[in-house]
């Protein structure tokens, strides 16, 4: 991806209270600038150039169903936090048509090659890709009830809290945590922190 300077200039840069921190998968940094730019500039649109090429060398960790899960749950965490910044319409509007279209046609798909074609492993794309939706599902919902908690400034519950030496809630800030314990996002005072 990239941008012309005048974007930057006009909008200012990315958010430093999102994207990726050390190897936690949280992001969507990107997602949310290009968001404040379509609502700063309506008229103008972001273009896609096919003959662009980018390589990417991808860990072998990254290739398991441990961080395929921590990213689609982190992935539900960050649509949390750009709509709590831009709004729900215009922070999970491209969500919707994916959700709503390309994963029950990639599961139909799936299905279809394993009962036409015989490729059974198209079984496990379909469970894969219904599971990392469910995941995702579960990320944003834990955020979105996190965040309304903390804006309340009610008690949250307290495994995703971070906590005195007293083992005593904080309410005036919170953090949200992967499955494996991690955090991912935390707030305090009105603002959210990757």
């Amino acid at each position: 991806m990239a941008f012309r300077r005048e974007v930057f200039d006009g909008i200012g840069g990315f958010l430093s209270e999102i994207g990726r921190v050390g190897t936690r998968p949280v992001g969507c940094e990107e997602t949310e600038l290009c968001i404040r730019a379509r609502q700063h500039w309506p008229q103008r649109r972001f273009h896609y150039k096919p003959e662009a090429s980018v390589s990417h060398r991808i860990p072998a960790n990254r290739m398991t169903w441990r961080y395929f899960s921590a990213r689609c749950y982190a992935e539900g965490l960050s649509k949390a936090f750009v709509t709590k910044q831009v709004g729900t319409d215009a922070g999970l509007a491209s969500e919707r048509t994916y959700t709503l279209k390309i994963l029950p046609e990639a599961i139909w798909r799936g299905f279809v090659e394993a009962f036409v074609t015989h490729d059974w492993s198209g079984i496990a794309r379909s469970v894969a890709i219904l599971l990392g939706l469910l995941i995702t599902i579960l990320g944003y919902v834990v955020a979105v009830l996190h965040l309304a908690c903390a804006r309340s400034k009610r008690a949250c519950p307290s495994h995703a809290l971070t906590q005195d030496s007293s083992n005593t809630p904080q309410t005036s800030s919170m953090q949200m945590v992967s499955a494996d314990g991690k955090a991912l996002l935390s707030s305090g005072k009105g603002k959210t922190h990757a």
